[in-house]
């Protein structure tokens, strides 16, 4: 199950690099140094398969620089960690890294890596007819087969929370959940987050499919 909670087309926007540094695009990222929170992240997962497969660039020349541990305890994470009491965006500001993927910044010197990420948001929705699922409710199998009654309340209410809170399409169809988790799904297998690129069928039941 999942709600729609967000009106950006992508994830183009929350990047950050120097005005004055040798980026000159979006696909002048082979072999810079860039920094993540965590390598793991959901926005970063989005914005790494983005890149590679829609501006050409190789993930694997990337000198990826994180702040914390993998937010999934299988990953075996092989990023480096920046020093302790580090902080990302001051690192991008003193030079110590060439852009930042996952993190937005007003401050002066800065410039998001996209020069028009709104732009750039609304062709490659075009393209690929996904808005990007950031987080999602999951329910186990057997608490589906046992006490349906208590899923379907649960999305009842992220409904009602998501109309009260004013999001203009608060349901993703069913159409539209299975374009976004098999994108995303490739993307994470593409970059070794998971396994293998799961059959996204293998992620509902029965009841999850009725909901949508």
């Amino acid at each position: 199950m999942a709600l729609r909670l967000r009106t950006l087309l992508g994830d183009h926007g929350c990047t950050a690099a120097l005005k004055s540094n040798a980026i000159k695009s979006d696909i002048d990222l082979n072999g810079k140094r860039v920094g993540i929170r965590s390598f793991t992240t959901t926005t970063g997962a989005w914005l790494r398969g983005i890149l590679a497969n829609d501006y050409g660039v190789d993930l694997n020349s990337i000198d990826w620089v994180t702040f914390e541990d993998a937010h999934v305890a299988e990953f075996e994470d092989r990023s480096k960690r920046a020093p302790a009491g580090k902080k990302i965006v001051q690192m991008l500001l003193d030079g110590e890294l060439d852009c930042v993927l996952g993190e937005k910044s007003d401050q002066a010197g800065l410039k998001p890596l996209f020069a028009n990420a709104e732009r750039e948001e609304k062709a490659w929705f075009a393209k690929h007819g996904v808005v990007p699922i950031n987080h999602m409710i999951v329910v186990s199998r057997e608490l589906a087969s046992t006490k349906p009654q208590i899923v379907r309340e649960v999305f009842r209410l992220l409904k009602e929370s998501a109309a009260t809170a004013g999001t203009a399409s608060p349901q993703f169809t069913l159409e539209e959940m299975r374009r976004s988790l098999q994108l995303i799904v490739h993307y994470s297998a593409q970059q070794g987050l998971i396994p293998l690129a799961y059959p996204v069928n293998e992620l509902f039941d029965d009841l999850t499919l009725t909901l949508l």
